[in-house]
């Protein structure tokens, strides 16, 4: 087969280009090719032979046969690089080559410290066409850095910005990355894995279970859950009580919320029993909103206005205190933040998301400067200094409006209830 590496690219001086294989081994397998620092191809494994969605590149003969696609062959390649994966000290995965299964060792989940997430690496030999080759392996939450950074518009305006990775079984972290290629870490931002929202799903409305995976088997729950929640209302009154148990189950003081964090601390599902922390929460906040007469819809939907408040009110105190008055560019990624800040209209900032550029807040109104509703006003809207829509009073929909007894608990002045509406262009 004819390679379309040119002759000149052959050698490695300082005209030279090095071609540089990536693989993601996992869930959404995918075979890439970079010449120098030039995308070739990214080819994910569902897509080859109509795949199942989700697919992980476990045979490793789609290597070559992706690479022959293209016109390379794997004697053209300088140089393998393979995503990490779960894992505290190191990650794993288990691929198969000629007919053989082999269980490699990769990099972790993500770097643990206040380290540059890019300044090592896992070294490793894997099998692959019959023969072994090297490979290098980076922390997996590098892939979301590097990712989100680099297809933003700040990159190549050599502009430094804060990023923002939540994956599915890791903390929401937040770090600064630096034109000049250096990154540093404010570690995590709270205490809480990504599948902390489609696990809701196996709890509420129409894809709840009677028995409950300790892994995150079904990685399409999510993305119906943010369409699902479009039939239900977020209410005060549930924001409360949902706010009060993940006080209580994740962030509190208390010997639960200190068990919890003692003994998880991010690194995957397949690494650490997260998800059996996850159940108990929703089956405590099940319990308190059964009752009411509220709806599943209206749970799931106040839930994701929760999720979200607190992913904005965190990482906005966590940049402060970190990095101090903004603005600061933000960047974000991971599969967890396609589905916890994807709803609402935050107003005017500087944003960029692996997802598509999405307006996002650098820095939200500190709590203590916002417009407070009057209990006592009349139902109506108004809008925050971040551009939130706020309902002036929201009880539970399908309830009468609360009385005065009624045991109905005004919302946390830091958790308003966003309207699940999108605002029009020219509303103020």
């Amino acid at each position: 087969m004819t390679s379309h590496r040119s002759p000149q690219n052959q050698t490695h001086g300082a005209d030279g280009k090095f071609l540089t294989c990536g693989l993601k081994l996992t869930h959404d397998g995918t075979v890439a090719l970079l010449d120098g620092r030039d995308l070739v191809f990214s080819v994910e494994v569902e897509k080859i032979r109509n795949s199942p969605r989700y697919s992980a590149l476990e045979d490793l003969s789609l290597v070559p046969e992706i690479l022959g696609t293209f016109g390379y062959d794997l004697s053209d390649i300088d140089e393998f690089v393979i995503d990490g994966w779960c894992g505290r000290i190191t990650g794993q995965a288990t691929v198969q080559d000629q007919g053989q299964r082999h269980q490699l060792s990769l990099a972790p989940y993500h770097e643990g410290g206040h380290l540059d997430p890019f300044s090592t690496s896992h070294k490793g030999r894997f099998p692959l066409g019959g023969e072994t080759r090297d490979f290098r392996s980076f922390f997996h939450v590098s892939s979301h850095i590097a990712s989100a950074y680099a297809t933003s518009p700040f990159a190549p305006n050599r502009e430094p910005a804060l990023s923002l990775v939540w994956d599915g079984g890791m903390f929401p972290r937040l770090y600064y990355v630096e034109p000049s290629g250096n990154i540093s870490s404010a570690g995590p931002v709270f205490p809480m894995i990504g599948h902390f929202y489609a696990t809701a799903g196996h709890h509420f409305g129409p894809w709840r279970r009677t028995s409950h995976s300790q892994t995150a088997d079904d990685l399409s729950v999510a993305g119906k859950l943010m369409a699902y929640i479009a039939l239900g209302e977020p209410g005060h009154e549930i924001i409360d009580i949902i706010a009060e148990q993940f006080e209580a189950h994740f962030t509190g003081g208390g010997s639960r919320a200190r068990t919890y964090r003692s003994t998880i601390g991010g690194w995957g599902t397949e690494q650490e029993d997260s998800m059996t922390y996850l159940h108990p929460f929703y089956g405590d906040v099940r319990r308190q909103v059964e009752r009411s007469s509220c709806s599943d819809e209206d749970v799931l939907a106040s839930l994701h206005v929760f999720l979200q408040n607190h992913l904005v009110e965190e990482t906005a105190r966590r940049a402060l205190e970190w990095k101090g008055d903004g603005p600061w560019n933000l960047v974000f990624s991971g599969g967890a933040l396609s589905t916890s800040s994807g709803t609402a209209d935050f107003g005017p900032t500087r944003c960029s998301a692996t997802y598509g550029c999405r307006r996002f807040p650098t820095i939200p109104v500190p709590r203590s400067e916002r417009q407070q509703s009057d209990s006592s006003s009349g139902r109506g809207a108004r809008r925050t200094s971040t551009g939130m829509c706020v309902p002036d009073r929201i009880s539970c929909p399908r309830r009468k409006s609360p009385t005065a007894g009624s045991g109905y608990r005004a919302v946390p002045r830091s958790w308003p209830a966003t309207c699940m509406r999108p605002r029009s262009p020219s509303s103020s």
